[in-house]
């Protein structure tokens, strides 16, 4: 692959006019990509006339503007029905890759379908990775270590194994005919993720860093609504009593998705509580094990933080 354009990568973006240059140009300076196709998410800000600035720069660019927001499952969706090669990439629009990031994966692309390497995660001036020196080698990754991690760790946030963003193998997704859930403007990615190792997707994780990821307070994933936490529980749930998955994956997987209605019955509740509906707040801790306890545990966290607060 060195040297040679085999990578497709898709940027759908959503008032980034701040970050799109940046993105675009970090992708384009990678050797091995052959197209790079914009799609932008019905913007409102002056993303569009950055992209068409911008588009005369490089032959391999194409843009897309649509006339709805439909998020950013939608977007990738079209992108990558717009494009060819036979490997595709993701980038965040307010993301970028470091320089030479795919030659990393060169020597192990023949193995995987699914290859991921280290994100470096920017937060203001802080810098962390994902991995954090847990990946030492090429790893592969099956479903139930997947799912394993995956269970949020208030103490360590964002190191969820979603958060990757690998290289994908175009004939292994036509294959099963895969693409993003479009009912998902939250954790689009991990569903996605999940999806194609039940379908038998080798996945595999590399220790180098090659993708940067910027966390911002007015990135979409970190403005999610009550609502999209419903989805992407209830698109969890169905797909897990879907699949045919082992014992020991279902139960890895109805574990994860206890953690999904657990916070999702918690903001229940804080709207139910906020507008002084007993009944509703009732309800949240009418809900199996263990979510009950995961609302009293919340709840009694909060009363301590204002007791010492007044204190």
């Amino acid at each position: 692959m060195t040297g040679y354009p085999d990578i497709a990568v898709i940027i759908a973006c959503y008032n980034a006019a701040d970050t799109i240059e940046r993105a675009v140009c970090s992708a384009l300076a990678q050797d091995q990509v052959r197209e790079v196709v914009i799609i932008d998410d019905a913007s409102t800000d002056d993303t569009v006339v950055r992209v068409q600035d911008i588009l005369t720069k490089d032959v391999r660019l194409s843009f897309e503007r649509l006339s709805e927001n439909k998020g950013p499952a939608h977007a990738r969706n079209i992108g990558i029905q717009k494009t060819a090669a036979p490997w595709i990439a993701v980038l965040d629009a307010d993301d970028v890759f470091l320089p030479g990031r795919f030659d990393a994966f060169e020597p192990y692309l023949k193995d995987f379908d699914f290859l991921a390497d280290d994100l470096e995660i920017h937060q203001g001036k802080a810098v962390d990775h994902l991995f954090g020196g847990r990946v030492l080698d090429v790893t592969p990754v099956h479903l139930d270590a997947y799912l394993a991690q995956n269970f949020p760790d208030p103490k360590h946030p964002r190191k969820e194994l979603s958060f990757i963003k690998p290289l994908m193998r175009r004939t292994f997704l036509e294959k099963y005919a895969l693409s993003y859930n479009e009912k998902l403007r939250l954790g689009e990615d991990h569903e996605f993720y999940t999806r194609c190792l039940i379908h038998g997707a080798r996945m595999g994780v590399i220790p180098q860093a090659g993708y940067v990821y910027n966390v911002r307070k007015s990135s979409l994933s970190g403005a999610h609504s009550m609502n999209d936490l419903e989805s992407l529980w209830e698109e969890m749930e169905k797909l897990r009593r879907q699949a045919e998955i082992s014992a020991t994956e279902n139960k890895l997987f109805r574990k994860l998705n206890q953690t999904l209605e657990c916070r999702y019955q918690w903001r229940k509740l804080i709207d139910a509580v906020k507008g002084k509906n007993i009944s509703e707040a009732t309800k949240c801790f009418c809900r199996p094990p263990p979510v009950p306890f995961y609302l009293a545990c919340q709840l009694a966290s909060e009363a301590s933080k204002r007791f010492l607060r007044r204190a």
